[in-house]
């Protein structure tokens, strides 16, 4: 299965473009662009020094469809430009044998549960990285890493993680809420950037640093009191449980 080859009909597809023409009259990000054609062209370019304007664009799609009362639109169009990633995810989803037909229905099915779940304000860069990988650990252990992290950050004294019951445990759930910006447990975007992107995310202090324009060490030290503050509101929260 060629997921882009399957999708390749959102270049022609009248409601795609009544979408992209709707969203291109909402937000101004799309202003250089002439019609749909030329937005996906771009789209597919090397990101280069572009990025930003990509990630942009991209969540401007994400709130469009967010809204949107009719998705499908919208889903088909960003599945389309996301189809390089989602081949890879399916792939390794079928290496074990899987059948394709089923892990490919599973899989677009949490992909638009992270598009729907995607913090926008929260998660502004890298927005095609993080929506792979909101659904690979949907699909797949999106629970372990939440489990691995929050062993990370020393989950509070004497409470045990557990996420294998039917009712997950507050420390889980308050985690999640975190993660999916529901709760940003009284921390900035900045704070928030600094400890989900490198506990979670793997992106090194100094990359951090450098993206938010701040000085090595005083990345560390938010960090630091980040985390700290975010046990003492997790704590505070578990004893008034």
């Amino acid at each position: 299965m060629d997921i882009k080859k399957q999708f390749n009909f959102v270049s022609n597809d009248h409601q795609v473009n009544e979408f992209f023409l709707a969203l291109k009259r909402q937000a101004e990000v799309f202003d250089c662009f002439t019609d749909l054609l030329d937005f996906t062209g771009f789209m597919y370019r090397s990101a280069g020094k572009n990025f930003e304007l990509k990630d942009a664009c991209l969540l401007a799609l994400i709130g469009g469809i967010q809204t949107a009362d009719n998705k499908a639109p919208g889903l088909n169009l960003l599945t389309y430009l996301l189809a390089p990633g989602l081949q890879s995810i399916l792939m390794k989803s079928v290496s074990g044998g899987g059948d394709l037909t089923e892990e490919w229905s599973a899989l677009w099915s949490e992909f638009f549960q992270s598009i729907q779940r995607y913090p926008l304000t929260n998660r502004p860069h890298k927005v095609a990285a993080n929506l792979l990988f909101d659904t690979h650990h949907r699909n797949k252990n999106f629970t372990k890493t939440q489990q691995d992290w929050m062993r990370r950050i020393e989950p509070v004294e004497g409470r045990e993680l557990k996420t294998d019951e039917e009712e997950p445990s507050l420390d889980f759930q308050l985690a999640s809420a975190l993660l999916e910006g529901e709760d940003d447990a009284g921390l900035n975007i900045i704070d928030l950037d600094l400890v989900i992107s490198s506990r979670v995310y793997g992106e090194s202090m100094k990359s951090l640093a450098e993206r938010l324009g701040l000085d090595y060490h005083n990345a560390l030290k938010r960090r630091n009191r980040a985390e700290k503050h975010l046990r003492s509101y997790w704590r505070r929260t578990i004893e008034e449980d």
